[in-house]
């Protein structure tokens, strides 16, 4: 696709969101990295995080260690980065694909930790009838 970046980028579906322990969303715009950086003072002032100047560390990786969860939706997917599957994680994804997409406009939905990536057809969620936190526990 040519053009002005940031035309293309206006009118994209992409979006990138932080969300955090206790379900709230921030909008990390385009780039998951930048908003950790530009929100430094945020994360210690209310979460207790300090993050330093380092560029050792993949904070990205430190914050979903924290309980952070990182969202992306690419057109009809959504896709989220966690720690762990634990069911309070599960809660808060389900939480904001509800409270979000209650259209039920969506394709897939990826669920990422570091040792695993589930991937599940959303109409194949919606056709079983159980909770989200037991279906995705079912898959694993």
């Amino acid at each position: 696709m040519k053009g002005n970046w940031y035309v293309i980028a206006l009118n994209s579906t992409l979006s990138c969101n932080w969300i955090d322990p206790s379900g709230r969303v921030f909008n990390a715009f385009m780039h998951h990295e930048s908003w950790i950086d530009r929100n430094k003072e945020l994360l210690m002032d209310y979460y207790g995080i300090d993050i330093p100047d380092s560029v050792t560390i993949d904070y990205t990786e430190f914050l979903m260690e924290q309980g952070w969860i990182r969202m992306l939706q690419d057109y009809n997917d959504l896709v989220f980065s966690i720690d762990k599957l634990s069911p309070d994680t599960l809660k808060i994804i389900e939480n904001f694909i509800f409270g979000n997409y209650a259209n039920n406009n969506i394709r897939k939905v990826w669920l990422s930790t570091e040792a695993n990536t589930i991937c599940f057809k959303w109409e194949d969620f919606v056709e079983e009838g159980v909770t989200f936190i037991d279906f995705v526990q079912n898959l694993n």
